[in-house]
């Protein structure tokens, strides 16, 4: 069976994860290649002397923070079936991002078909755009404590192109 919608005429919302461009990474940023989300932020500092603006509990702290990323998905190109998208979240506590110093912290995919995606045939062809998907995600990983994150999208098929906004909001009382 297909994904598919709820049937109710509308859905109830999941999560409150307000828009905040200081841990925003893109704005309807068009992608058509592998790339970073980045056209607001290349990444999202946790940590530091100088809390994120705005404050708020936790603002600031080298500590281990949690949330929910958005993908809010406007416009994706599956005309061609075989186009698929997949979305990294990462941190590290390297600024450089090298090689060997980064972990995966969150992630999903979209593809046209079944075959596209990241576990086949399990998972079927994703819905398609607009959507919003949250990703959990937390900066702790195997007992370390990621400063830095970054959003990385990759892409492939034949016309792959989609037009993102994605940011992270914060449960763990960061207001």
């Amino acid at each position: 069976m297909p994904l598919t919608a709820a049937s109710l005429p509308s859905q109830a919302p999941t999560y409150a994860t307000p828009f905040d461009r200081a841990v925003a990474f893109c704005d309807a940023q068009t992608l058509v290649a592998t790339g970073d989300l980045s056209n607001f932020n290349s990444q999202i500092d946790l940590g530091g002397v100088a809390g994120l603006p705005g404050g708020g509990i936790g603002s600031g702290s080298g500590g281990r923070h949690q949330g929910m990323w958005i993908l809010n998905i406007t416009s994706l190109d599956l005309s061609s079936g075989d186009e698929f998208y997949r979305f990294h979240l990462l941190g590290s506590n390297d600024a450089a991002f090298g090689n060997g110093n980064v972990d995966l912290l969150g992630f999903h995919d979209f593809a046209a078909a079944s075959a596209g995606r990241i576990i086949t045939p399990l998972m079927g062809a994703s819905l398609p755009a607009p959507t919003r998907v949250h990703v959990p995600w937390t900066s702790l990983r195997q007992g370390i404590t990621y400063r830095y994150l970054k959003a990385r999208a990759v892409l492939g098929g034949t016309t792959p192109s989609v037009t993102i906004t994605s940011w992270l909001s914060f449960t763990d009382q960061r207001i």
